[in-house]
């Protein structure tokens, strides 16, 4: 366990302030663009397996790239294996099953409305373990950022089956394991380990786990290379950016600490929503400036 993250943190002072919220703006903003790019190559038919393995692929293309050319050696003892399998599955597999099986049952609305309560989350299993003090402040920022989702999706999120509440309660795995995955790097992530070494490997144990289930699950492949249309182009343009912005992420994690680095899935949603006005020409209502209003205060 890293001792500097076990204590309450000091506040910032203004320039640590100003640095936590660029990095939150900058890192938020590509992850939405990378949620666009996705959802333009999901929206093509490929299997999502198969999505996935070259997403994880591409990962470890580049992330291999920038550790051959920084000739560091990869943590291998078994605390750095430990911590890449806890990685991939907290960051990785658990959520995305968790989210594709409420997928079949609620609506969209829904599901954005839920992941976004991963600061939630963050916050209470920060206070549990004591690193983050318990301010009013926080929690009110926290809050704002919660109505800025509430605001941005609640016209749509009332339950089409009152029955389908279950799918909810399955559904808050996700949230709950984003969370719980930042917490986890900020207590347990080795000191001989950066963030493009934890991101390797995690992709590492990830392309592991997907490629069998490639190899054995007919229609799941996508070929790449090969037609290299809109769809593929977006799954490439998509890793690339999911692989910087994580690697954002993780640093903002050690830096800021869990609760601050968890408020990214706000500005996530919301840039998502803004980068597909922009690329896609979707239209929205006049919720979702209310709800960047709502952001900003937080």
């Amino acid at each position: 366990m890293n001792p500097d993250v076990t204590a309450p943190r000091p506040g910032p002072s203004p320039a640590q302030a100003a640095r936590a919220a660029a990095a939150l703006l900058v890192v938020g903003t590509g992850w939405g663009a990378a949620t666009v790019a996705v959802k333009v190559a999901v929206s093509t038919g490929h299997d999502v397996g198969g999505l996935m393995f070259w997403h994880f692929a591409l990962f470890c293309l580049f992330l291999g790239a920038a550790q051959a050319i920084r000739r560091r050696p990869m943590p291998l003892h078994p605390r750095a294996l430990g911590f890449y399998v806890g990685v991939a599955a907290l960051g990785n597999f658990l959520p995305a099953l968790s989210e594709f099986h409420g997928a079949r049952h609620l609506p969209a609305g829904v599901l954005g409305l839920v992941v976004a309560m991963t600061p939630i989350f963050a916050l209470l299993l920060a206070l549990l373990f004591r690193v983050e003090r318990p301010e009013l402040r926080r929690l009110a920022g926290v809050g704002l950022g919660a109505l800025a989702i509430v605001l941005l999706l609640g016209p749509e999120a009332a339950l089409p089956d009152p029955d389908a509440w279950p799918w909810v309660v399955v559904l808050l795995a996700t949230p709950i394991c984003y969370a719980a995955e930042g917490l986890f790097v900020a207590l347990l992530m080795p000191r001989d380990m950066d963030p493009v070494s934890a991101l390797l490997g995690a992709s590492l144990c990830g392309l592991a786990v997907l490629a069998p289930w490639v190899a054995l699950t007919p229609g799941a492949w996508v070929p790449l290379p090969g037609p290299f249309g809109p769809a593929e182009q977006a799954m490439v343009a998509g890793a690339a950016l999911s692989c910087l912005c994580y690697l954002g992420y993780l640093r903002m994690n050690r830096a800021f600490g869990p609760v601050y680095a968890s408020l990214i899935s706000y500005l996530v949603t919301l840039s998502a929503v803004l980068w597909s006005v922009v690329l896609l020409g979707e239209r929205h209502s006049g919720w979702l400036w209310a709800a960047l209003a709502a952001m900003i205060a937080g």
